[in-house]
């Protein structure tokens, strides 16, 4: 298809062959020119402009992926697919709250789509409104109760809700079947220390130390119990957050790794 030239009546198929056959195979650098060229061609082609999404979106480039999108959804309303990649845009540019929209539409379209459940549970939490976030989450639960992320968005809405043990009880569920997941570790030991269980909370991260001790996130929480335990480690550990913390600011890096 490369020997084909843009003159050709053929290009423009041979173009739409070479971008579907190098997405089929991860290689989005090869597909992203033969996606362009039809892009140019076809500006209505919301299939088009999706794909340009998708390959933004894999790339890191979040704000071209929501804009491509966007341009997708204006000429396939309909599409849920197009509607859960927005939102996905929109949770990687942190504005969760602009989430609430396009799963909303994706839910009219298709009221037992249960990533737009899960996902919308999600961004109500992170919008403060967990009392709305909750029957999406329950909906997602009823029909996938061991989903590990399900069980985090339940932990959650719970805890915002101001209901410990419940949030834990989903944590919980939700560490059987990802144990070794810091992320998971970290929002139960948060959630063991709103119970006034720092001593647990510390056993629960102590093996973690050894991996993670330097991730800001980690090792701000890690200190926090510590010092709420009584532990001795609790200074050192206090010490090294101030490390920590100098490092993040002097660095281009983002300062808590851990989402």
């Amino acid at each position: 298809m490369r020997h084909i030239s843009p003159d050709s009546t053929a290009w423009l198929r041979a173009a739409r062959l070479a971008a579907v056959d190098n997405l089929q195979l991860g290689r989005d650098y090869d597909a992203l020119a033969p996606l362009k060229a039809l892009a140019a061609a076809f500006p209505d082609d919301a299939g088009v402009h999706q794909a340009i999404s998708e390959v933004a979106f894999r790339a890191g480039d979040y704000r071209q992926a929501l804009g491509e999108a966007q341009t997708a959804r204006r000429l396939a309303p309909a599409s849920t697919e197009i509607c859960l990649l927005i939102a996905d845009c929109l949770d990687n540019l942190d504005r969760s709250a602009e989430m609430v929209e396009p799963l909303r539409q994706a839910l009219q379209l298709d009221p037992a789509l249960l990533p737009a459940h899960l996902n919308l549970a999600y961004s109500l939490e992170k919008s403060g409104r967990p009392d709305d976030a909750l029957p999406h989450a329950e909906r997602f639960l009823a029909e996938r109760p061991e989903s590990v992320q399900g069980n985090k968005v339940l932990a959650l809405v719970r805890r915002r809700q101001g209901r410990p043990e419940e949030a834990l009880t989903a944590i919980q569920r939700s560490r059987r079947k990802d144990s070794s997941n810091v992320v998971l570790a970290i929002l139960q030991a948060e959630i063991l220390l709103d119970l006034t269980r720092p001593g647990d909370a510390f056993e629960l991260l102590a093996p973690f130390d050894a991996g993670w001790g330097y991730e800001p996130r980690f090792a701000r929480v890690f200190a926090r119990v510590a010092r709420s335990a009584g532990r001795a480690e609790a200074e050192g550990l206090e010490r090294r957050l101030v490390d920590v913390r100098t490092t993040a600011s002097t660095s281009s890096a983002e300062p808590d790794v851990v989402p």
